[in-house]
């Protein structure tokens, strides 16, 4: 059974619009990934100038890179959990992971402590990017009829580009319009709202029929092994 096939059995006609809504709360977790890329350096030297010239070098670095810390560690449970939680859960986690690190970056306190509430909220954040480009292009090609699936995971990878600009375009206005030392607060506000979406979104969207038909079948593969020899010794 083609994937086409498996949509309309779960929802009828599968219309474009619903293709596309599928497409877009993944795609807006690329470009999600996108910004925290394109927005750092301009945050970053605006937590600088909070803390002072003499909190630098190795937490700057860690600052820097605590995003790709938490990437790291969540592609390694995603390869061990994202399958049992499936596309749709996995973006649910992502998306919770961007809002929960996005608030602790934003709330960090005024004084030398801002460093490390700044570092917990980008390795969450991180945490969040590993989940959520993990399930997003899986999604994607599962909910997309073959016709669109290429253009549409390719659209994905658009939006992690157009997130990277827009992160540099954010941290330029915000040097520009913020209090020196307030610019991170601006710039990693950003994601809040989009988070939201992304989790509204994801909350509203289905489960990946593929992933359901890949789970039926497994399901049913271990009941069929259940009585076998090969499982029970005993078993005739």
């Amino acid at each position: 059974m083609d994937d086409s096939a498996l949509l309309e059995r779960q929802h009828g006609k599968a219309s474009l619009a619903f293709v596309y809504l599928a497409f877009l709360f993944p795609a807006m977790a690329g470009f999600l990934f996108g910004y925290d890329i394109g927005s750092t350096s301009g945050a970053v030297r605006s937590l600088r100038l909070l803390v002072g010239f003499e909190a630098k070098g190795m937490w700057t670095s860690a600052i820097t890179s605590a995003s790709l810390m938490g990437a790291t560690l969540g592609s390694v449970l995603a390869f061990w959990v994202g399958e049992p939680l499936g596309r749709r859960r996995e973006l649910l986690v992502g998306s919770s992971l961007y809002l929960f690190g996005s608030l602790l970056c934003v709330a960090a306190p005024e004084s030398g402590a801002a460093y490390g509430a700044v570092f917990a909220g980008r390795w969450l954040y991180g945490l969040g990017v590993a989940f959520s480009m993990h399930a997003a292009p899986v999604y994607i090609s599962e909910m997309a009829p073959s016709a669109v699936r290429g253009m549409l995971v390719g659209g994905k990878e658009g939006f992690i580009v157009g997130g990277i600009l827009a992160g540099f375009a954010a941290a330029a206005v915000g040097e520009a319009a913020l209090p020196a030392t307030s610019v991170f607060r601006g710039v990693w506000a950003l994601p809040v709202p989009i988070s939201l979406v992304i989790f509204g979104g994801m909350w509203l969207m289905p489960p990946s029929p593929r992933w359901l038909l890949l789970r039926a079948a497994s399901s049913s593969a271990r009941q069929d092994l259940e009585g076998s020899p090969v499982l029970d010794p005993g078993g005739r």
